[in-house]
């Protein structure tokens, strides 16, 4: 019966590093989540107060309201993250400052 045990812990070893490893990976989509949803807890409750106790119309309407703000400002952002990632390749291969400037200026 010890022989069981020692694979059952193992076993759970096994998965309990697997499940950290994942948890690693995932750490900052997580913490953003949460984050956004104690942002829009309030919302929440207003919006339950005013539809009666709905809390579940409450709940989805807030998601479309998350996905539209939300939406918008990640597009416009990684746009502008590619935007700034061209201008400093564009910068690097002036060779000079006044070529890298005459290169951001003209784009």
């Amino acid at each position: 019966m010890a022989r069981g045990r020692t694979g059952n812990g193992v076993t759970v070893a096994v998965l309990g590093a697997a499940a950290a490893l994942v948890a690693a990976a995932l750490w900052a989509p997580l913490v953003l989540a949460a984050w956004i949803a104690d942002a829009v807890h309030p919302l929440v409750r207003r919006l339950e107060r005013a539809m009666g106790g709905r809390r579940a119309a409450a709940g989805a309407l807030t998601v479309l309201v998350v996905l539209a703000v939300g939406v918008p400002l990640v597009t416009s952002a990684m746009v502008l993250a590619g935007r700034v990632r061209d201008i400093v390749a564009d910068a690097l291969h002036a060779g000079t400052p006044e070529g890298a400037l005459r290169d951001v200026i003209a784009n």
